[in-house]
This record gives C-alpha cells, structure tokens and sequence, in this order.
C-alpha cells in the first residue's frame, strides 16, 4: 500500500498547548494524497456560535505548491549508514500528531525538527508537501527546520536552495550555519559565494563564520584567504575573530604572525586583541608590551588586566613587577585586581600585600572584600588580624564584615564578637545581619534565642529579618507571635507579610486556621490574604474561594479573588469561570474574566470559546474575548480576527483588530490583505496598517 491510498483524505486535527505568552497551537496534518483535500472551511476552533456576527471562515494558512523539488543524491552503497531507518510518510504523520500533543512548546518543536531530520528524503517533494499540510505555522517551520538540516547533510547545494524560500528568516538564520559547514567540506569557494549572496541578517554572519570555522580545521591558510575576501562590516569581522580563535588553538605564534599582517585598521587591531591572551601564554612579555601600544579607552583596561592575568599564572613575581611599572591608570587598575585574584588561589597574604598598591576606592575595597573571604575560608585567625591591620574606613570594615560571615556558620560566637567590634553602625548592622542567617540556617533556635538578647533597635530588627524565614520553619507561631510583639508599622507589616506567606507554601491549612483567630485589623486581612492567594489557591483554589468570601471583604476581598481566579484559571478554568460569574459587574469581574480566558485560551482554544459564546454582551464579556484575541492571534489569527470583532465597545475593539492585523500579516501577507480589506476598520487605519505590513 503506497503512503497516498494508506492516508488518503485523512485531515488530523492536532492541538497542542503553548508556553510562554499561552498561545493555542492548532495543528493540521495532510499527508499528500491524490485527490482534493476534504473542505477546511468550517469556522475556526473556538469561533462563536451560530447567530454571531462574524467574517467567513478561512483556513489558517492556504496550501501551496512550489517549484519542482531537486532529490538528494544518495549515499555510496559501499559505506554503512550511521543515519537511523527514515520514517516514511505514513510514520512521520502518526510522530507529527504525538508530537503536536506535547503541551511544551520548546518540547513540541524540537520534536517537530527530530522528525524533519528522520523522514525519508528520498521522494523530497512529497515529504515537503506533508510539510505544507501542517497548517500551524510554527510547527511546520519546526519540521522544515528539521529536513533542510537532514538535507543539507547529504545535499547542502540543494538545501541551501530551498531554506530562503521555504522558511522566513528568523527560522532560516538557525540552519544556515550547518548548510554552510556542510557545503564547505564540498566545494569552500561554490559555499562562500552563496553566503555572500544571502540577505543581509544575523544568519548570513553566522553561516560566513561556520564556513571559517569548518574550513580552519583543515586549511588555516584557505580561510584566511575567503574571510578576507568578505566585505568590510559585522560579517567580515566575525569571520576575522572566529579565524583568530581557531588559529591561536592550534599555534598562537603564527595567528598573532598573521593579524600583524593585517591592515593596520581598526579591524587589524581588534583581531590582534583578541589573541593577546593566547599570546601571553607564550610570549606574555611581548603581549604585555604591546599592550602599552594600545589607545587608551574603555577597552584598554580589560585587555591590560587578561595579560596581567595570564602572565600571573604563569610567573606572578614577573606579572607584578611589570603592573608596578605600568602609568596609573584603568589598565593598571585592571591588572592589580587580575593579579591580586591569580595570587589568592595559591598565596591569600601575597595576595592581601598587593591589596594597598591599589587606588583608595571602590576598587580597593571590593580587594579586601575578596582578599578577606577566600582567606578566611583557610586562615580565619591570620584573615582577622591582616583586616584588624588595615586602615580605619570603609575597606577596614567591609574585610571585617567579610571575615565575619565565613565565620558564622563554624564559629557564631566569634563571629558575633567580629560583627560587633566594627565602628561604623551601617556595617555593624549589616554583618550582624549576614551573620544571622548564617547562624540561622545552622542553628534557628540558638539564632533567634541570641537574636531575643539583643538590645532593641536596626540591629535587633536586621538580625531577625533573616532569623525569622528559617525560624518559622521549625515553629512558626513562635515567630509570629514576636512579630506581633514588634511596635506597629511598616517593620511590623512586611514582617508579618513575609512570614505569612512562608507559612501558606509550607501549611496553608493551619496557617489559615492560625489566622483566622487574629483580631479584626489591618494586619488580620494583610496576613489572611497572604495565606489565601500564596499557598491555598495553588493547594485547594475551591477552599480559597470559599473563605475569601467567609473571611475577607472590601478591596482586600478583591485583590484576594483576583489572585485566586488566576491560579484557578490554570487547573479548572471552567470551575473558575463559573464562580467568577457571581462577581457584580465591574473593576473586579472584568478582571477576572481577563485571567481566565487568557490562561484557558493557552491549552484549549474551544473550550474558552465556548465560555464566551455563552457570556452576556458588556465589559467582563469584552475584557474576556480582548484577552482570548491577545492568545490565539500568533497561531490562530483568523480565530482571533472573528472574535475580535465581536468586541462592544471599539476602544477595545480596534487595537484588538488592528493587532490581530499586524500578526497575520507576518504569517500569511495574502490572506491578511483579504482580511483588512473587509474588517470593520475605517479606511485609514486599513491604509495604515497595510502600509505597515509593506
């Protein structure tokens, strides 16, 4: 039975769910056939019922035949195969429809590229006409992907005829460096004179610099040739830099050799640059002199600090020597910090010597900062007295700082001593503060027990803001009931507000139960509400609901079932809807509704529309149908355009069609002009936006 008799006339509805933004992905899959495809002219998945006033219906993207399709040679019979058995058409359309049922959109369109590079490309017309029956547009540009990479193995000529014509360019720029790398092994000159005819895109550069890349494994010589045989611009000098990288792997000297012949142009001296670490792995005195040929600027100090830091690997007393002859300045700022960092892996006191030599400033500080961390991970003692022998200011205090809270998880106690010996209150609070959650995650109960000693005020305040996360994991009415012993305001409410909605991920249940006995107040609905929408409408939207209802009212009752419709919208949104129904119209109906159709219309495009088939003309009906239109209008844009008229009110109604317009535009210009054309649109939006999609 050939593939045509086995599936002819069989149309596959596939709809898939989307990630992201949520699209509804609606998938159709015809397997070639002899004879007319059945009529895909009904209305659109999702589209209102009987009675509505809409467009007609067309189908998503139109079939269409291209030219005659070149068939890829085959291999020599004479060496095994290491490609898997191809699927035949028949195989592949049953894979296309499992694949357009995974709900991951990354997930369904890498499984769309496997199966375009498995499918059999013997007969290549046909299999690209099982391509043009998949009428999402996506996932059909996910299966070309996917066969013009498989082609281009075998063909990469006539895989670089099709790629322009059968995918846009932000799908054709993902294969057009694996045509070039491919086509390159064949014939370097036939491949790069394609490159230089592709339009000018991200993909054009990248395939030129996979033609330098592929050609420079084998003939460094030969790509240098082409790449310099490229027009001066973005391209060339990526071929450059990618030719550079490629050489210095396998013999620094002569890379560096050749980009000093190179024109003495900005060019020349970016390529130079960029070998200048490898250089120094070699000849670091060299690179370091060259360097000080360098103009100075912003990329001066980076170039200077890579050699410094090369050279320090190498031989750190050299290294040093030369950045202490260097003029001051950014470069030799730069290469201090390099070389402070090389000597800390080895020798944290050389290393803490150098700190001084920097420039008072942030530079320096950020040194004893490191300086003091990774010295106390060694040394805590010889760490405490170098920073206790600095010079009193903000350096002093953040080396002390830095020491106290690699201290605190071994030694809390001497790092409590630690924090408390420095004289500047931010700092103190501040290491104090890190010394806490430390302890904390050690120890929560002798954290929060030495926490209680200290003297009220920002010190005793910053120590339990992080005692308090770990603390409420072991006991949280413990810690609650010292939040409430706070004095009221601000520090009160964020601590409460953080605690609660800790407790509701952890035990929403009896957080809410807690809650629940709190005297009426402000603090009451800030923690109820917190309870209500962090933890028990992702557990039991159906227990939120209830008790938002029960429990709270006025605008917290609002803000707390807004939030609640929104996960619930995710798991049941026929459940959600349903009692979102019951809201008064108004601010928090339409709200509501938004949510809903936005998180329904991801994963099931019929189901939302008929919800809203059934939904009363006003502003929740409008603010519903406005959120389904923003969803579908990338994958479904002739659903969205029937709905989208079905808007009351034309402020929301126009920058919906005009939206639905520019979108369509992109996937299918033809059957997007026809749509214009006949909209409700006046005839200057209609101008206008045709002049966009130009």
């Amino acid at each position: 039975m050939t593939a045509k008799s086995f599936i002819r006339g069989v149309v596959l509805v596939l709809a898939g769910l989307a990630a992201g933004i949520g699209i509804d992905r609606v998938l159709l899959v015809r397997v070639p056939q002899a004879r007319p495809s059945p009529d895909l002219g009904d209305s659109p998945a999702g589209s209102p019922v009987a009675g509505d006033e809409t467009p007609d219906s067309r189908p998503v993207v139109s079939p269409r035949k291209g030219p005659a399709e070149r068939r890829p040679p085959p291999g020599p019979p004479s060496e095994p195969s290491t490609r898997p058995s191809p699927l035949s058409l028949e195989e592949a359309a049953a894979a296309l429809r499992k694949a357009a049922a995974e709900p991951n959109r990354a997930s369904r369109c890498g499984a769309m590229d496997e199966i375009g590079r498995k499918v059999d490309l013997r007969d290549l017309p046909e299999t690209l006409e099982l391509a043009e029956g998949i009428e999402h547009a996506p996932a059909k540009f996910c299966f070309l992907r996917g066969v013009l990479s498989s082609l281009a193995s075998l063909d990469p000529a006539a895989a670089a005829e099709h790629v322009l014509r059968l995918l846009p360019a932000r799908e054709s720029d993902s294969i057009l460096p694996h045509i070039a790398a491919q086509w390159v092994r064949q014939d370097a000159d036939a491949a790069f004179a394609w490159s230089k005819a592709l339009p000018e895109s991200w993909g054009k550069k990248e395939a030129q610099r996979a033609l330098i890349r592929e050609l420079a494994q084998t003939n460094l010589q030969e790509a240098a040739r082409l790449a310099g045989s490229l027009p001066e611009g973005p391209a060339r000098r990526a071929a450059l830099s990618t030719l550079a990288y490629e050489w210095s792997e396998r013999d620094p000297l002569a890379a560096v050799a050749w980009a000093k012949s190179l024109p003495e142009n900005s060019e020349g001296r970016e390529v130079l640059r960029s070998l200048l670490p490898k250089w120094a792995t070699i000849d670091p005195g060299a690179a370091a002199a060259y360097t000080q040929s360098i103009a100075r600027g912003s990329a001066h100090g980076p170039i200077v600090g890579a050699v410094a830091e090369v050279w320090a690997s190498l031989d750190p007393a050299a290294a040093l020597a030369w950045v202490r002859s260097l003029p001051a300045s950014q470069g030799r700022t730069s290469a201090f910090q390099n070389v402070i960092s090389v000597l800390l892996g080895s020798d944290p006191k050389a290393a803490a010597a150098v700190v001084l030599e920097l420039p008072a400033g942030s530079s320096r500080i950020a040194a004893c900062e490191q300086v003091a961390v990774q010295w106390a991970e060694v040394d805590p003692e010889g760490a405490i007295a170098w920073a206790k022998s600095l010079p009193p200011g903000h350096a002093q205090s953040t080396a002390l700082s830095s020491v106290a809270r690699r201290l605190a998880a071994s030694d809390p106690a001497a790092a409590v001593d630690l924090a408390l010996s420095l004289a500047v209150a931010d700092s103190r609070n501040s290491a104090l503060a890190a010394v806490a959650a430390e302890w904390a995650d050690s120890d929560p109960a002798r954290a929060s027990a030495w926490a209680k000693g200290l003297p009220a005020g920002p010190t005793r305040d910053a120590a339990f803001a992080q005692i308090a996360p770990r603390w409420a994991e072991t006991d949280p009415r413990g810690v609650f009931a010292y939040a409430q012993s706070l004095p009221r305001g601000d520090r009160r409410s964020n601590f409460l507000s953080i605690l609660s909605s800790q407790w509701a991920a952890t035990d929403p249940t009896d957080a809410l139960a807690w809650a629940s006995t709190l005297p009426e107040g402000d603090e009451r609905g800030l923690v109820l509400t917190n309870i209500l929408t962090g933890g028990l409408a992702q557990h039991s939207p159906h227990e939120a609901a209830e008790a938002v209802q029960r429990l709270l009212s006025g605008e917290a009752q609002e803000n707390a079932a807004r939030s609640i419709v929104s996960a619930w919208a995710v798991s049941e949104p026929s459940a959600a809807a349903d009692w979102a129904a019951g809201f008064p119209e108004g601010a928090a109906q339409e709200n509501a509704f938004h949510s809903i159709a936005a998180q329904w219309a991801q994963y099931d495009a019929d189901g939302a529309g008929g919800w809203l088939s059934r939904l009363p003309h006003g502003n929740s009906r409008d603010a519903a149908v406005g959120a389904f239109v923003d969803a579908v209008q990338e994958t479904q844009p002739q659903n969205a355009a029937v709905w989208a008229e079905t808007i009351s009110d034309p402020n929301r109604r126009i920058p919906r069609l005009e939206s639905v317009g520019r979108h369509w535009l992109v996937i299918d210009p033809p059957a997007a002009r026809e749509w214009i054309a006949g909209s409700s649109l006046s005839g200057e939006q209609k101008k206008s936006l045709l002049e966009e999609g130009k």
